[in-house]
């Protein structure tokens, strides 16, 4: 549980997904929420991501049954957040982001108007507010502009 914390211009020494606020890898059950973030400008806020790792014992950890929730997030720059797969499509992770019970909804997303667009990573995909909104995910969410 990841809950009630204020996360500001985090992540400033790593780059593209790695480069964010709150990074969740290779993990399942987390509830974040209640969370404040402040986004620094090429930066993302929250980022799942499954690489395939594997246990002692070679079985794979799944980034799944995750649920991230009403947080408020605000971005200086682009909107970045989501999910990522970070392993080929032959992988057996290959889809559980996309079917692996992982849920964003219910959160705020603030961006300056004008401002760049919104990058919401599904998967191996990279998504707009429409598109996320119409693959299921914050149906219940806000972006924005100010």
């Amino acid at each position: 549980m990841i809950r009630n914390n204020k996360l500001r211009h985090n992540g400033l020494g790593k780059g593209g997904f790695w480069g964010n606020n709150l990074l969740i890898a290779a993990s399942q059950g987390v509830d974040v929420y209640g969370n404040e973030l402040v986004v620094s400008p090429g930066k993302c806020g929250v980022i799942l991501v499954d690489q395939g790792r594997r246990t002692k014992s070679g079985e794979l950890y799944k980034t799944r049954d995750n649920h991230i929730h009403d947080n408020d997030t605000t971005f200086e720059g682009a909107v970045c957040a989501g999910a990522a797969s970070d392993v080929g499509p032959d992988n057996a992770n290959a889809d559980v982001i996309e079917n692996g019970n992982n849920r964003f909804d219910h959160n705020i997303y603030r961006i300056s108007r004008g401002g760049a667009p919104v990058r919401f990573a599904w998967g191996r995909a990279v998504l707009d507010w429409d598109r996320l909104q119409h693959a299921g995910l914050e149906q219940h969410g806000s972006l924005l502009v100010h």
